[in-house]
């Protein structure tokens, strides 16, 4: 049997242990508090819920002299209840601010700290995320349910954002209040830096030495959706390496905006990272299997059942722990290649950890019987050995060879 594996993956997950990673609290069922906005100093404690280890971007809004926070925005919660008779699910939506009315907060919620950015009119938007959760596996795809509502005369999609990195990359100068002269920060793990993209406001990004952006996902969520549905997106892996961090973040709309859509809402439930266990190929004597697909299990081929290393396979994936399999059942003329994620925990769309994908080759015809030489007498033969009390007299065909 010949495994075909890329090299490169396997040494990069060499040193992980076989356990895959999910995310926390991914169901949102647990800990809903009241949120403090990040402001980069002393900021309001919002009305607005968060669950356990995400954090929904509600808005602080504006500390006026004498008069308080002002504009403090709600943009999500809890809905209840969730996907498939659960507890929660979370809900973001684009709102208007609780004062100016024109202007209008995004909804989303991120595993890392979200932050908001204006001047004392509202002009000079800026936002976004940053930093993240330890993280040192490769997931192959995220997958979520969710339903969507989108607002009348809105064009805007909903976002599902997700990348994987390691090492650090610092801006400095980066605006995180509200007001004439907003807070500025040394922002680490950035997500427009993370990701390679332009940011209106602060320093150039600087990158440690390690630094490198392992896998993304940027998706439209484009429509409505009333009924709980489910979305797959896979990683769009650059690197081989294996990651230390991961941010996962889901807008309302366009995330990457400075003008949401009034209205625009999304609620997520039953966030999983997707394992795959099945192949991505298949090929027997040299020629790839007729009709193959990773997702279809049976096949029939027309000749004879080889030997083992006449099946040639790679397996799907990028976290390298789908490990496959032969097994031959000559009598029957039948092949199974059972592909299986080693990581526990790890499970593929279908929820499954494992597929077997069978193959059923010609039987071989058994030889039609040559008869014996000598001369054939129809008869009874009789076997008696006593000392084994052995007795045993039946019809038989009988040859006699003349041997002179």
């Amino acid at each position: 049997m010949k495994k075909i594996y890329s090299t490169l993956f396997l040494a990069a997950i060499a040193s992980l242990s076989a356990s895959a990673q999910q995310l926390p609290n991914a169901g949102f069922e647990n800990g809903w508090a009241k949120t403090t906005p990040y402001t980069g100093g002393a900021s309001k404690e919002t009305d607005g819920l968060s669950p356990e280890s995400w954090t929904i971007a509600h808005v602080a809004g504006y500390k006026a002299p004498l008069l308080g926070w002002m504009g403090t925005t709600l943009v999500g919660g809890k809905e209840a209840p969730g996907y498939n008779g659960s507890q929660y699910a979370a809900v973001i939506t684009n709102n208007p601010n609780s004062i100016a009315k024109s202007q209008k907060v995004p909804g989303y919620i991120t595993l890392g700290t979200p932050f908001n950015t204006a001047n004392s009119s509202g002009n000079n938007k800026d936002g976004g995320s940053f930093g993240g959760i330890d993280f040192a596996y490769r997931p192959d795809a995220l997958s979520i349910q969710y339903k969507r509502t989108q607002a009348a005369n809105t064009t805007e999609n909903g976002t599902v954002v997700a990348y994987l990195w390691k090492g650090t990359v610092k801006q400095a100068n980066v605006r995180v209040s509200i007001g004439s002269n907003p807070t500025k920060i040394t922002m680490e793990n950035r997500d427009r830096n993370i990701l390679g993209m332009e940011t209106a406001y602060g320093d150039s990004p600087e990158k440690s030495a390690d630094f490198e952006t392992i896998a993304t996902i940027n998706h439209a969520v484009v429509g409505s959706a009333a009924d709980w549905t489910q979305l797959v997106v896979p990683f769009d892996y650059t690197s081989t390496a294996v990651p230390a961090k991961i941010n996962v973040i889901f807008g309302a709309g366009d995330y990457f905006s400075t003008s949401p859509e009034e209205g625009n809402s999304m609620t997520i439930d039953d966030v999983k990272l997707i394992y795959y266990s099945r192949l991505a190929s298949l090929s027997v004597n040299g020629t790839a299997l007729e009709g193959f697909a990773s997702d279809n299990y049976t096949y029939t081929v027309d000749s004879e059942m080889p030997e083992e290393s006449a099946f040639v396979y790679t397996t799907m994936g990028n976290s390298g722990c789908a490990k496959a399999t032969v097994a031959l059942d000559k009598e029957n003329a039948m092949a199974t290649i059972t592909v299986t994620n080693t990581n526990q925990g790890g499970t593929d769309i279908d929820g499954e950890a494992s597929h077997v994908y069978t193959i059923q080759f010609n039987k071989t015809q058994a030889p039609e019987p040559t008869e014996p030489e000598g001369t054939k007498y129809t008869g009874s033969l009789n076997i008696k050995i006593e000392m084994l009390e052995i007795d045993v007299t039946q019809p038989d065909k009988i040859y006699i060879n003349d041997g002179g």
